[in-house]
């Protein structure tokens, strides 16, 4: 075993204790794409390492980016029912028609975002009965099964109560067949799954999620990359003050459309050239015990060991303004896991430094300023390249028909 492998190993034998032994196939409802997926790829013993000034890496605040995972699949579809798709949905200010729908934004619908005003797209999918996204504005992520091995994107989504329709913003995502990253927003779960509805760059917004259970200490240690949003403003990088497609790399497809738009109070200003949207950011080897030895929560000691074995995809912008020019820091996770680490540590998931007297926030700002980009991934050389650090998760479960 490599030096570098023994290191990582060793974290995750410490901060997790027992794991589970490892299932021969992965279910891909609970672990999607293949084994050649970015999402699923280890870093590699040959990843180049380039410092991107994280290490005076500061925040305001480590922010809820929630993601809906709606996927029925055996028993569960007695429970659902389907929902008919309105084409609405947009980031930023209120748009008029919107307005006129919803003269006052109250406690119940903030943003206006629970108002239907769209037309139908004609499409319904299958969704829990109960489902609901709540009404703060975000980036919203959904992905919803299509067929038996195909699953949808959309992104912002909302349905505010049981009986409303799902709210999309259709032009966001195209039902054609996936032939390619033009068809993103349909996705086999058996696929390489690289792309989805992240406006910022083109990237999944299920692939990298922090799924339920991931931050459980008694669970498996976390096999896949994570997806990560930084203040854009703040870190992205461009290489022409005009040209939006200097501002980001593969894998991403785009970058977010304010990218290089003279005066936009969002303007990327990054000044490292690697970090921009579609980057893979890893925790080093040689950094992974000490930054390990300062943690006090087990959610960042879990996520501490996923970012140094797999590391992390630059997927979107936080946004947000907070502390003067810090912006807000996401981690994308699914629905319910905020939930859940409330109830196993006491943690709140979405924290600012006098949260939980800053332990988590503490936690993951240590684990941030560790971070540095990989600057030779590459479609041929994903994560690096040379020997995985850790052992790829298991192939997938074939699909039953």
């Amino acid at each position: 075993m490599m030096m570098l492998e023994k290191v990582v190993v060793a974290l995750v034998a410490v901060s997790l204790g027992t794991a589970s032994a490892s299932s021969p196939c992965r279910d891909p409802f609970l672990h999607p794409f293949n084994s050649e997926s970015i999402w699923n790829t280890p870093v590699g013993s040959g990843a180049r390492f380039v410092d991107v000034g994280l290490a005076a890496f500061e925040t305001g605040q480590f922010h809820d980016d929630m993601n809906f995972v709606l996927m029925a699949s055996g028993g569960r579809k007695s429970t659902y029912v389907d929902a008919e798709v309105v084409n609405q949905g947009w980031w930023g200010p209120i748009p008029a028609r919107a307005k006129s729908a919803c003269p006052v934004a109250n406690a119940s619908n903030t943003y206006c975002h629970c108002v239907v005003f769209g037309n139908s797209t004609g499409l319904k999918l299958m969704i829990p009965h109960n489902w609901t996204t709540g009404s703060q504005a975000g980036n919203n992520g959904a992905t919803f099964m299509l067929n038996t091995t195909h699953v949808v994107q959309m992104q912002p989504t909302y349905r505010c109560s049981s009986n409303s329709p799902i709210l999309a913003q259709w032009e966001q995502w195209r039902l054609n067949p996936p032939t390619g990253p033009a068809d993103r927003f349909v996705t086999s779960l058996w696929g390489e799954g690289t792309y989805g509805a992240h406006g910022g760059s083109g990237l999944s917004s299920l692939g990298g999620q922090l799924r339920l259970g991931e931050l459980n200490e008694t669970s498996a240690p976390i096999q896949h990359a994570l997806s990560l949003e930084l203040f854009a403003h703040e870190w992205y990088f461009c290489n022409a003050k005009t040209n939006g497609s200097s501002c980001y790399s593969w894998p991403a497809l785009t970058a977010d459309s304010y990218a290089v738009t003279k005066g936009h109070p969002l303007k990327y200003g990054g000044k490292f050239p690697h970090l921009q949207p579609g980057t893979l950011l890893a925790v080093p080897a040689p950094k992974v015990g000490a930054v390990n030895a300062t943690l006090t929560t087990v959610a960042g000691r879990r996520i501490l060991s996923a970012l140094a074995s797999f590391g992390a995809y630059i997927v979107d912008d936080a946004a947000g303004a907070y502390m003067g020019r810090h912006g807000k820091t996401n981690i994308n996770y699914e629905q319910g896991v905020a939930e859940e680490l409330f109830e196993n540590e006491g943690l709140v998931l979405s924290c600012s430094p006098k949260t939980n007297g800053g332990r988590l926030f503490h936690d993951l700002a240590a684990i941030f300023r560790a971070l540095e980009a990989i600057e030779n991934n590459s479609p041929a050389n994903r994560g690096g390249g040379g020997d995985p650090i850790v052992p790829p998760p298991p192939a997938l479960c074939p699909l039953v028909k």
